[in-house]
């Protein structure tokens, strides 16, 4: 038997045997950091953190995670006699100072960076979305079913098709339908700062409130019933700058809604606010 021979085909069977394993090797480490975990799959574990510290999950969870920015604006109170006539179309003016109007078909006053409308008598016959037509910038406010009860209608202004959750137009009814008045924030001089940035998905939103928050011994506000993508302004941020006198800034914002309060998590950095009423 010719030993040389022999040694060399087991050389070569061995070194045949190496490049198998090594490309085997080779296509599970591909395999394995080329995983990505399934949407279902995140899904799931964020339920079991959220269970994990007392919550329960009702509400869809939102999937897009589109670019925004943070902005600046200021809060903005039109021209009283303006918005009497747009208000009041058929009244005439009784009373009039530099915060209040009184007007045959109603009232209006001035309190902060809010002002009151109150129809004397109620309008009757007409749906609240009809009063967007004559309030002030209305077509920039869309309904919130969150913020709204049984006797308030809550809308909410936008930005960039985004909801800004601390700027609204709440219309009061009444017990038959009627119509007994609204309030109103409004904001302009809107400035992008900075360039869009993509948001934190929905699911990390949950998971940073699971972190922060734990309801795991309480029997109330544990069940999420909504999540929202849009603008809070930042508590504890005032002005700017004296330049810039009475400018805010407002972030975006992963809303989480559970029956009576809501929690803002910073949606460009994961940070939980203090929860605040989900109510109007």
């Amino acid at each position: 038997m010719n030993w040389e021979v022999a040694k060399n085909w087991l050389i070569a069977a061995f070194l045949i045997l190496d490049l198998i394993l090594g490309w085997q090797l080779y296509e599970s480490h591909i395999q394995t950091y080329g995983y990505v975990e399934s949407y279902s799959d995140l899904l799931a574990n964020t339920k079991t953190v959220l269970a994990d510290h007392g919550f329960t999950l009702q509400a869809h969870v939102p999937e897009s995670q589109p670019e925004m920015v943070t902005f600046k604006a200021n809060w903005i109170t039109p021209k009283l006699d303006e918005l009497a006539k747009a208000v009041f179309p058929n009244g005439k003016i009784l009373y009039t100072s530099t915060t209040q109007i009184q007007d045959s078909e109603g009232q209006i006053k001035v309190r902060g960076e809010t002002w009151q409308i109150q129809f004397q008598p109620p309008l009757q016959g007409i749906q609240p979305v009809d009063l967007l037509k004559t309030a002030f910038h209305g077509q920039l406010y869309t309904f919130d079913k969150y913020s709204s009860t049984q006797n308030i209608s809550d809308y909410l202004e936008n930005y960039n098709n985004f909801p800004v959750f601390d700027v609204h137009i709440q219309i009061r009814t009444g017990s038959h339908g009627e119509i007994l008045g609204y309030s109103q924030q409004a904001i302009h001089h809107i400035q992008p700062i900075g360039r869009p940035k993509p948001v934190i998905s929905a699911i990390d939103a949950l998971n940073s409130l699971a972190e922060s928050v734990d309801k795991t011994y309480s029997a109330r506000d544990n069940v999420i019933l909504g999540i929202q993508l849009g603008y809070a302004r930042k508590v504890g941020v005032g002005k700017i700058s004296s330049g810039h006198l009475g400018q805010q800034l407002w972030f975006p914002v992963w809303r989480i809604i559970t029956p009576s309060q809501s929690y803002d998590v910073n949606a460009l950095t994961g940070e939980v606010d203090n929860a605040s009423s989900a109510s109007a």
